[in-house]
């Protein structure tokens, strides 16, 4: 994790503020989507620099300070690192420059500390947007909406900086031209939204900078930031709309999903348009249009919605109706919102979900599989797939995980072999590469699917065997032990097997670790090694170590598990501080499962 080192640290609760932060920050995230992978860490710029502030902008000082001098000019994890094309040596210079930066007038509206803190920022966010370590990140810093930019800590400037993995930022976003260049900092997803939350969160919580040894760093609960996080971005999506500021949507779509019509639950449609907007050709327009806010007559037009016809307002007002057919290709650029029933209601542009609501709080409805894992468990596996082999093995799980009675499917290198053997509890098939639209009704009866890598089917209904096992599951039912004991009996060559249950659980065999880098490993093991050798080892080096490698325990080759036995029993006996619990006493224990191939080095 990066942060700053002990012995950089600003004030001395950092560590735990820092940790707290971060454990936070992937609650909150790890709702929405985990391969967000939000990661927090704190700069601190030196106070002692001073700007000339009755210039229009901020000069660089005259006298450079002195790099050899006992106070850093930062304080990063190790020291001041290349972060970028530019060292964060240059913010100084940068921020100097700003008159020539698009950010100018922003800076330049201030004639305060406030104004020194603005440009420095600007100026942080560009030696970190430049750099190759974070081209994968989408980077936040503190201020951009947060009110309250910074800290003032023990004569540093604090910035919180939050990095998330662009890849899956830009999933979750709206299109860029939806958006009007004439709002201000709208919030373009759901996770934008959460991010602008978050630091908000961060920045409230360094005005006690101490509080992480006396309690809860973040007094707001994750349900009440994402409460919070929607109910802003459905404002931003608002004010788009109505240019001149409207109802929050967020309130009010949720007294309209609460409203029954003549005892019934409220569900229907309604899309949104700008204000005055001829983009979407009506099927009937009021010659009245009424307010979004009179609830009551919302949810009876609402009723309309199941004739094949949407709703559409603009923002604030109800305008009529418009006709909800394929052929109506405007109706893709606009976004949906659909009422789904009792307080429930969802955002979705097209195909793509863009926000789900249940009883005034988001869920998230996500894939029952992790694609992306399952794609990189794929080539593991079947060591050879092509990767249109995998995506074709990708559509058909997919499709098979609709089965709402459930279902299992399994992909076997054996697959033809294995169809013949079973042919006395299977529907033997000719061989033939199944497509997306063959799944749900192959699957509609008892026992799984047999198929290979191609995607190619020899047989149905199959009725795995096995002898008993040790791995079984009694809490489970028949379709996932069965499974387990196929598994465990013919795991040789390429056997993945897909147990989706009716209650809508996925399971894997093998559900394989992610990949690691075996150096980290070995650097930590050598740090518990030096750790032995010390007179008085440290023990907050040693809880991290051990903790590290704890969190690695599967990764461990039998000879590194007896190398980590030995050096932590060494160092924990010459820890003499007496309030010391060691909390790796438990000896650790090689994984049979575990081979070369789980490490990316």
């Amino acid at each position: 994790m990066l942060g700053f080192d002990d012995k950089d640290a600003i004030w001395n609760s950092q560590t735990t503020y820092l940790n707290n932060l971060n454990y936070f920050a992937r609650d909150v995230f790890g709702f929405i989507d985990p391969g967000l992978k939000p990661e927090i860490i704190l700069i601190g710029i030196d106070n002692s620099v001073r700007y000339d502030f009755s210039l229009p902008y901020y000069n660089y000082p005259t006298k450079k300070p002195d790099p050899l001098a006992d106070k850093p000019l930062f304080k990063i994890a190790q020291g001041k690192p290349e972060v970028g094309s530019q060292s964060l040596d240059q913010i100084f210079e940068i921020a100097k420059n700003l008159e020539t930066d698009s950010n100018a007038s922003e800076v330049n509206s201030f004639r305060s500390t406030k104004a020194k803190v603005t440009s420095l920022r600007f100026a942080l966010l560009q030696i970190l947007s430049t750099g190759n370590n974070f081209s994968e990140k989408m980077i936040f810093i503190s201020g951009e909406k947060q009110g309250n930019i910074s800290a003032e800590i023990n004569g540093y400037t604090v910035f919180t900086v939050l990095f998330l993995e662009k890849s899956a930022f830009l999933t979750h976003g709206l299109p860029r031209e939806f958006w009007s260049q004439n709002v201000k900092d709208p919030d373009m997803s759901f996770a934008h939204a959460t991010a602008t939350m978050v630091l908000r969160e961060c920045v409230l919580a360094l005005r006690d900078p101490h509080k992480g040894h006396f309690g809860e760093i973040i007094e707001r609960s994750s349900e009440e930031l994402l409460h919070r996080a929607a109910r802003s971005f459905m404002q931003s999506i608002g004010r788009i709309l109505s240019k001149s500021g409207g109802p929050n949507l967020f309130d009010s779509y949720n007294l309209i999903s609460s409203l029954p019509y003549e005892g019934a639950e409220g569900v229907g449609s309604m899309v949104l348009v700008a204000k005055n907007s001829t983009s979407l050709k009506l099927a009937l327009e009021l010659e009245r249009p009424f307010p979004l806010k009179d609830f009551r007559k919302v949810r009876k037009f609402l009723e309309l919605s199941k004739q094949g016809l949407l709703v559409v307002c603009d923002g604030t007002h109800i305008v009529g109706l418009c006709r909800n057919t394929k052929k109506n290709e405007s109706l893709a650029a606009n976004l949906v919102i659909d009422f789904t029933g009792h307080f429930r209601w969802k955002v979705r542009l097209g195909k793509q979900l863009i926000l789900s609501v249940a009883y005034s709080q988001p869920v998230i409805e996500r894939s029952r599989i992790d694609d992306s894992k399952f794609r990189v468990d794929l080539p593991r596996i079947f060591s050879g797939i092509l990767p249109q082999q995998v995506d074709h093995i990708c559509a058909l799980v997919h499709e098979g995980i609709g089965q709402k009675h459930g279902t299992m499917l399994v992909i076997s290198d054996d697959a033809q072999s294995e169809a013949q053997r079973l042919a006395s509890q299977a529907l033997i098939v000719k061989p033939v590469r199944l497509t997306s639209s063959m799944m749900l009704p192959l699957s509609a009866i008892d026992g799984a699917i047999l198929m290979d890598r191609h995607g190619v089917c020899h047989g149905i209904g199959v009725i795995l065997d096995g002898p008993a096992t040790k791995q079984g599951d009694s809490s489970r039912g028949a379709r996932y032990n069965s499974a387990i004991k196929y598994f465990q009996d013919k795991r040789r060559g390429g056997l993945m097997i897909i147990i989706i249950s009716e209650d809508g659980m996925v399971n894997l065999i093998p559900n394989l670790m992610p990949q690691v880098f075996h150096s980290v490993i070995s650097a930590r093991i050598e740090e518990l090694k030096t750790l032995a050798s010390d007179t008085i080892p440290d023990q907050k080096v040693y809880n991290r170590v051990m903790g590290d490698l704890d969190s690695y325990k599967f990764y461990l080759s039998r000879n590194e598990c007896k190398i980590v036995n030995q050096k932590s029993r060494e160092a924990s006996k010459k820890i003499k501080d007496p309030l010391f619990i060691d909390l790796f006493k438990q000896e650790f224990r090689p994984y049979e499962e575990m081979n070369e191939s789980y490490y990316l080095d």
